[in-house]
């Protein structure tokens, strides 16, 4: 591989290019508040359909005021040019496409701003990007400590087939400020936590959809008489019965579970010890509300597309 490009950058800005002229990374004026050593290092690539090697850029964690952006050279010429995109690779190992990738026929670019720097590449021939879903969830859980929460999805398509669809799920979850059960009122230590990326699943027929919220936090709690003590709660939901597993389960009303939409509600029955019920409405990249694909000029943005 090739060594390491390095550049120490102010609040002026300026540009870093990788040392085999592939990638450039552009910083706006203000992007850092002092000086700081960035660096992008190519590497192996496991992406799938990775177009040469993978870029690591760094320093991981850096404390970017404004978006950077990456610029990858790409041959115009490629059969595969016009299914190019750009993706990163997650903490968990997961690569994922992104939104808002650009590709310039005239400059044989691709393009994307970022926020966080990990590893990046481009690939080719993706055919799922397009049908990735969006949107949002509810939580009402009555089981233990009693509490609502609320959350938004992404959901990456990795496969699909006639038995059915596989997602990366992830987003996030959040919780009210204060939280009362019984005499007590509670507080938890972060309202909204990033969703750890776990797999969903559309399958079966009639088709149902598979998926579970993760999510856990600790409690600085006060009891009637103001003596405080510590507690936590969790997320209990999921849709196989993983948890509560002496529980019925049962989904509420119609579902809907094809390639653009999927939406639902499912009750989960503890008798006397209570119930969890999650409700969600996920849907593809749209135009207008069509579920047609983005044309000219539009990139799916937070699923809907805008140019």
């Amino acid at each position: 591989m090739y060594a390491p490009a390095t550049m120490a950058l102010g609040i002026a800005g300026g540009e870093l290019v990788s040392a085999d002229g592939r990638l450039t990374l552009t910083f706006a004026p203000g992007t850092v508040s002092a000086t700081t050593d960035f660096s992008v290092q190519a590497v192996t690539n496991t992406a799938p359909g990775a177009v040469g090697p993978a870029y690591r850029l760094g320093p991981e964690g850096a404390a970017l005021g404004k978006p950077v952006t990456l610029s990858f050279a790409a041959d115009a010429s490629d059969p595969d040019f016009g299914s190019m995109t750009i993706a990163t690779q997650r903490v968990s190992g997961f690569w994922v496409t992104v939104e808002g990738m650009r590709r310039d026929p005239a400059a044989q670019t691709l393009t994307v701003t970022t926020n966080h720097f990990s590893d990046w590449s481009p690939i080719r021939g993706y055919p799922y990007d397009t049908r990735d879903l969006y949107g949002t969830y509810g939580l009402t859980q009555t089981t233990d400590i009693p509490f609502t929460a609320t959350g938004t999805a992404k959901l990456y398509l990795w496969n699909s087939d006639a038995s059915g669809s596989t997602y990366l799920l992830t987003g996030d979850v959040t919780v009210p400020g204060s939280i009362a059960f019984g005499t007590s009122t509670c507080v938890p230590d972060a309202t909204t936590l990033t969703l750890p990326d776990c797999v969903a699943e559309t399958v079966g027929s009639p088709t149902r959809f598979r998926w579970g919220i993760n999510g856990y936090w600790k409690l600085s709690c006060t009891d009637g008489s103001g003596q405080p003590f510590d507690d936590f709660m969790a997320t209990s939901f999921d849709s196989l019965g993983i948890n509560l597993v002496h529980c019925s389960r049962d989904y509420v009303g119609a579902q809907t579970n094809d390639a653009d939409n999927v939406v639902g509600d499912q009750k989960v029955d503890c008798a006397a010890k209570g119930y969890v019920e999650a409700t969600w409405d996920f849907h593809s990249c749209t135009a207008a509300g069509e579920g047609t694909p983005c044309g000219s000029g539009m990139t799916c943005q937070g699923g809907l597309c805008k140019p």
